[in-house]
């Protein structure tokens, strides 16, 4: 899923023998008798019950000089508590533990994501802000029990805010979270109980906050790395008429000014196919299931259309719009 730190050329073993037997018999090899080995420095995580300290990796290599022995490498091992305590500095941090948590995931820092959130009072009443982190804290437990039950232990312990967001989004994930409720005071739990509901993401029959829908299916892609978020934000570009309607009205001598559910489908169709093409551009996974649904049977033609258009289509290319 992620991009390669090293690649080189490798060749199986036998395949020059199975080339020559072929050739005997005045018939071409259909295959190549060169491959190459990539090696990704992402996806590797210690065990859940690893403790703090070092670890030591010796390793030998046989190349053609000869066998030989590989310099020492170490990697510090940090165990789930240690990262549970330890803060997020900025939000650069927050960005990049976001950003690349499905490449490198660290659910032990979920609870500091938590309680840097919740401290930001600036983040927090950005629009969309609640919903989207809540999809990216649902998504990364449902996809993670074990990291749930550490999460809710954590939670009890809090007040205010950070405690009813981190119920909120346990609840969302499906776990049971009636233990730390019974430790609440009445009047907590009644204050609890009138928590926002969180829309589903993947409707798109309400689309007057479309913006927000879409942005909490890239933060389930993000947590997760799942095809399900992508394909359902591509649908959007099926509203390609809703666009042609608006970009047409917003040029006319009466632009509208009142919000039509129109309207609603053609920033979503702008927005999502920004937002493909961006990722298209910067994510590997995400490409490649771009170039999936392009090339597979079941994806409408519309959709297969726009796709093919996401770097070209002005529509998606919003540095041009004032």
């Amino acid at each position: 899923m992620a991009p390669l730190e090293e690649i080189k050329q490798i060749k199986p073993e036998g395949g020059d023998f199975v080339t020559q037997v072929l050739g005997a018999a005045n018939i071409k090899n259909p295959f190549l008798t060169m491959a190459s080995l990539g090696v990704s420095a992402v996806n590797w995580c210690v065990p859940a019950d690893a403790q703090d300290g070092t670890l030591t990796i010796d390793a030998e290599a046989e190349s053609p000089g000869g066998r030989g022995k590989l310099e020492r490498a170490k990697i510090q091992v940090e165990s789930f508590d240690a990262a549970a305590k330890r803060s997020l500095k900025d939000e650069q941090e927050l960005n990049d533990f976001t950003m690349n948590y499905y490449w490198r995931p660290n659910p032990a820092r979920l609870f500091p994501y938590l309680q840097f959130y919740s401290s930001d009072t600036k983040l927090r009443s950005q629009t969309g802000s609640l919903e989207t982190t809540a999809a990216f804290f649902t998504a990364a437990l449902k996809d993670n029990p074990a990291a749930a039950k550490d999460f809710l232990a954590r939670i009890s312990g809090q007040t205010g805010f950070t405690r009813a967001f981190g119920l909120l989004v346990l609840l969302d994930a499906g776990y049971d979270i009636e233990p730390v409720l019974r430790t609440m005071s009445e009047e907590d739990r009644q204050r609890f109980a009138k928590h926002p509901v969180l829309p589903n993401p993947f409707d798109f029959t309400h689309v007057e906050d479309i913006g927000t829908r879409l942005d909490m299916l890239w933060s389930i892609f993000m947590a997760t790395g799942q095809f399900g978020p992508i394909q359902k934000i591509s649908s959007a570009l099926a509203w390609h008429n809703d666009w042609e309607d608006f970009d047409k009205a917003r040029k006319s001598a009466n632009p509208p000014h009142e919000w039509t559910p129109s309207i609603g489908r053609a920033v979503g169709y702008g927005a999502a196919g920004w937002a493909l093409g961006s990722f298209q551009r910067s994510d590997p996974l995400a490409s490649d299931y771009i170039e999936y649904m392009v090339a597979a049977p079941d994806t409408p033609p519309e959709i297969k259309s726009e796709l093919k258009g996401l770097s070209t289509n002005p529509a998606f290319n919003w540095k041009d719009e004032k």
